[in-house]
């Protein structure tokens, strides 16, 4: 696939179909709000730990895969499984920083399964250029 077509585009799609057709190091930024593993049911989707935590490990490689070297990831995450989601990270990722963001407004079954008012929000980042030899050099600043 052509990566010109998608210059300068926001595209809201299953990142493993796009992420597949993507040559290395050619994405600048990546913003995702991934399922949380909370087993929040609805519809179409299926938000259970055990779908969740299968795949995720596979979309953060790619994703690791595609960005430019020194790019970044926003990547909303579930204050309820925040330990999973550091360690998962870390192995793709050199982890920059946490931040917090007030939630105001949200429906109450979802507010009773995220328990709080605060969506946490990882800022990792690419430190080595992924398909070379080096490893991501990880870095935690809070320790």
């Amino acid at each position: 696939m052509e990566i010109n077509q998608y210059l300068n585009k926001v595209i809201c799609a299953d990142c493993i179909e796009i992420f597949n057709s993507l040559p290395d190091n050619s994405i600048d930024l990546i913003i995702t709000d991934p399922p949380y593993g909370v087993n929040f049911e609805e519809g179409l989707y299926n938000d259970s730990a055990s779908v969740v935590f299968d795949d995720y490990g596979k979309w953060l490689e790619e994703m690791s895969r595609v960005l430019k070297i020194h790019s970044h990831i926003y990547l909303f995450v579930p204050t309820l499984q925040l330990e999973k989601w550091i360690v998962k990270v870390k192995n793709n990722f050199k982890f920059n920083n946490l931040l917090a963001l007030q939630v105001y407004q949200t429906n109450k079954t979802i507010q009773k399964r995220l328990k709080g008012t605060r969506k946490p929000l990882f800022y990792p980042f690419i430190s080595t250029i992924g398909n070379s030899s080096q490893p991501n050099i990880l870095e935690d600043k809070f320790s």
